[in-house]
Parts: C-alpha cells; sequence; structure tokens
C-alpha cells in the first residue's frame, strides 16, 4: 500500500509541475504580429507592438522558404532596443526599455520573396526548486514501484515455499 501512495504522490507533483510543458514547451505565445505576410526580396516590412509589461520578449519567426536571412530591428519610445542585420535563427529575444509601443522592422535579405509569420511571447524559466520538486517526484514513481514489484514478488516467493 505504501509504493502505490509514494507513487501516486509523486505522479501528481509531475503533473502540476510539467502539465502544461507538453502543449507549450519552451515558448508561451502572447500574440501573432505578422501571419503570411509576403516580403519580397530586399524589400522590408515593419510593425507596430504593444509592449505592456517590461520583461524579456521572444519573437518566434518561421518563413516559406527557408532558410531566409532577415535585418531585424525593434525601436523602443526611447531609440533602438535591438538591431540584427543578418538574422537566420527563428527565434530572437530581447529586454523592452519601458512600456509603450515599439516599431518591429524586417528586411528580407535573400534574393527570393517568402512569407513569415512573428508570434511573440516569452521563453519559460525554470528555477532550482522546480527542476527539484521533479526530480524528487520522479525518484517517488520509481521507489513506489519499486515496493509495489518487491512486495508482489515477496508474496509471491512466501506463497509457493507453503505449497
Amino acid at each position: 500500500m505504501g509504493g502505490i501512495v509514494l507513487s501516486v504522490i509523486g505522479f501528481l507533483i509531475f503533473i502540476n509541475l510539467s502539465a502544461d510543458d507538453f502543449l507549450s514547451p519552451g515558448f508561451v505565445t502572447k500574440g501573432t504580429l505578422l501571419q503570411g505576410t509576403q516580403i519580397n526580396s530586399q524589400d522590408f516590412i515593419s510593425t507596430s507592438l504593444q509592449i505592456d509589461d517590461v520583461q524579456p520578449m521572444t519573437f518566434l519567426i518561421t518563413s516559406s522558404s527557408s532558410p531566409i536571412a532577415f535585418d531585424i530591428q525593434v525601436e523602443s519610445p526611447k531609440g533602438i532596443i535591438i538591431h540584427n542585420p543578418n538574422m537566420i535563427k527563428p527565434t530572437i529575444t530581447f529586454t523592452p526599455d519601458s512600456t509603450g509601443t515599439y516599431l518591429v522592422t524586417m528586411k528580407n535579405l535573400s534574393s527570393k520573396t517568402t512569407s513569415i509569420n512573428i508570434d511573440y511571447g516569452y521563453l519559460k524559466t525554470y528555477d532550482s526548486s522546480q527542476v527539484l520538486l521533479v526530480l524528487v517526484s520522479m525518484f517517488m514513481i520509481i521507489g513506489g514501484n519499486y515496493f509495489i514489484v518487491h512486495n508482489h514478488f515477496s508474496s509471491l516467493s512466501r506463497y509457493s515455499s507453503h505449497n
């Protein structure tokens, strides 16, 4: 009985700490800046983004033609926050310097037209206590299963020795 209780408690802790990771591993989408927007070769597009809280923000950029290099610039009401003149990776993270309306400009540096999507949101961060609790829950599940299996085979060996 103790093994079952230990396994169930471990499983509940594990599910409580990591259930949402199965649906959105690492990235929490807050909104979409562009969807299916076509950018011609060597052309640029600008859009605005309202920032309401000052915390690291990530853009997740996908394009119909991969890989594509972009020149991306994020400008706050106080000036340029980030400028990456040759971005190829699908994500870029920056920390806003204040709340307000930001201007996001992207230039297609390739020789072909592409269609892009830009989602914005936050990368999940985990502190050491969350990682430790997940590890403890896994050991509780393993330990509980050990007790269950050990008790089962112990009762089988006692049963077979009496016959």
